[in-house]
């Protein structure tokens, strides 16, 4: 039966412009890092990531979105410099809280590229939709995933406290 070890929590204070997991082993089947995410953002924040500090055009993102009054996707053809976890609609001001989980498969195959599958949500209210979001992304890397870097790659708004980043390793 596999289970999952924690391997880092992060919970960071005096408003960073990223936050990064270094050292990740590469000693489990897969990865999953869950999140809440807070901003500093008074509009149209988004949460890029990067891997292994690569920022050159090596990501390819698909994307499905819904909400309670529209629906569609959006397909990041190959060359993008980042994924986007938390796209625009999910920060339209201070108060706005947004989850995700993110599954990561064959970060430490060094024979196949690295791919994500993730779920971002944020709950709305009558004035401002709730949003979901699913997607496939995948590096085309075939090095070891050591690192992974959040940012805010909108505007440079900066996170705030009450943000919680964890990653697991999955045994087995």
């Amino acid at each position: 039966m596999s289970t999952f070890e924690l391997i880092e929590t992060l919970q960071p204070t005096n408003e960073p412009t990223s936050i990064s997991f270094s050292g990740i082993p590469n000693t489990f089947k897969s990865l999953i890092v869950v999140g809440s995410i807070k901003l500093n953002a008074n509009s149209f924040g988004k949460i890029g990531m990067t891997v292994n500090g690569d920022t050159g055009s090596n990501y390819a993102t698909s994307v499905m979105w819904s909400n309670l009054s529209a629906q569609g996707n959006d397909s990041g053809a190959d060359g993008s410099n980042r994924i986007e976890i938390l796209e625009d609609n999910l920060f339209q001001g201070n108060n706005d809280v947004a989850n995700f989980v993110l599954d990561i498969g064959n970060y430490s195959d060094t024979s196949k590229y690295t791919n994500f599958i993730y779920e971002a949500m944020k709950a709305g209210d009558e004035t401002d939709r709730d949003r979901n979001i699913r997607a496939a992304a995948v590096w085309e890397n075939t090095a070891n995933l050591t690192t992974i870097t959040f940012f805010e790659s909108n505007y440079g708004y900066t996170f705030r406290d009450g943000t919680v980043i964890s990653i697991y390793g999955l045994e087995g």
